[in-house]
């Protein structure tokens, strides 16, 4: 009896003890937490080590937690860059300014973060290990440093590898998101520019043969193919694709654009001026659904999302 009424009462002292230290975590994770949520701990060791113990919310955005301590690292990093590349002392008051709108930057960059992460799963895409490490050495390899990138990273901004691979994977995901969802056509164009663009017989003679090549097509005297080699002229158009023929919708000429969705697979337009010339494009492959720009995307998305931020400073 005696055993069993001993072990009852060191039983009660051992559950007592935890909930004592169970009280006592709350109570400091409360209290740190009221200090970092409320006053500028940015630059005290403590804090910082706090919020890397401890991984208080600076944004939540569909289920995903931006903590404080990615943030401050976020803001670590811009400042660094800044410091090194525009020489900006942050310690003056006349750069507060410009700290404050560099979080607000970082803020509005992380939250774009999230959704696409969220839209990715969405989608069914990811980005894999190999394919960061992949491009991470490409990078290392055009700025000719090597294996030793991290290092000349850390000596120059305090980035570290982890923080380069960090950014590759998120550029690399939101490229594989917009490729899902922008709308986007592979196009076969002829451009027939004027000699002499403020000439109006220059002007005159590109639309005549513009003209007799869009008859050629109609007549079907010959290909597409054909009547280009016999007519184009090279002609410049913005292009971020890695198959040279694919184009964002909302990166082409107006001229362009706004005649597209008119064509169907397939089939070419008619003649279509623009300010360096007269065009005809035939519309070989469409792919995609969202007729803006991923910023665009971004921003209804936005809209629509329940957005929760709670780091001081950059809540408005």
């Amino acid at each position: 009896m005696r055993k069993l009424i001993s072990f009852h009462l060191k039983s009660k002292k051992v559950r007592n003890r935890i909930i004592i230290t169970i009280i006592l975590v709350v109570l400091f994770i409360l209290v740190n937490g009221v200090i970092v949520y409320n006053f500028a701990v940015e630059n005290n060791s403590y804090f910082s080590f706090i919020k890397r113990i401890i991984p208080f919310p600076a944004i939540m955005v569909r289920g995903s937690i931006i903590t404080m301590a990615d943030f401050d690292r976020e803001v670590f990093l811009a400042e660094r860059l800044y410091e090194e590349t525009y020489k900006i002392d942050f310690s003056k008051n006349d750069n507060k300014g410009t700290l404050q709108e560099i979080k607000k930057n970082i803020k509005e960059s992380l939250i774009n973060r999230a959704i696409t992460r969220y839209i990715a799963r969405e989608l069914g895409v990811g980005v894999s290990g190999r394919e960061t490490d992949q491009e991470y050495k490409r990078m290392a390899g055009e700025i000719g440093v090597g294996k030793d990138v991290g290092d000349v990273l850390k000596f120059a901004s305090g980035w570290s590898e982890k923080d380069l691979k960090e950014k590759i994977y998120y550029s690399l995901l939101e490229k594989k998101v917009k490729d899902n969802l922008v709308y986007q056509v592979k196009l076969n164009i002829i451009a027939i520019i004027p000699q002499d663009i403020n000439i109006s017989e220059s002007w005159d003679e590109a639309y005549k043969k513009a003209t007799e090549a869009q008859q050629k097509i109609i007549d079907g005297q010959a290909s597409f193919e054909e009547v280009k080699k016999q007519y184009e002229v090279k002609a410049g158009l913005t292009q971020e694709k890695k198959n040279p023929d694919f184009y964002y919708l909302y990166e082409l000429p107006q001229s362009l654009s706004q005649s597209i969705p008119s064509i169907s697979v397939g089939n070419t337009s008619g003649i279509i001026k623009d300010s360096s010339g007269y065009y005809i494009i035939k519309l070989e492959e469409e792919r995609g659904s969202y007729k803006g720009s991923f910023n665009d995307f971004l921003g209804e998305q936005r809209e629509q999302t329940k957005i929760w931020v709670f780091a001081p400073g950059i809540r408005s």
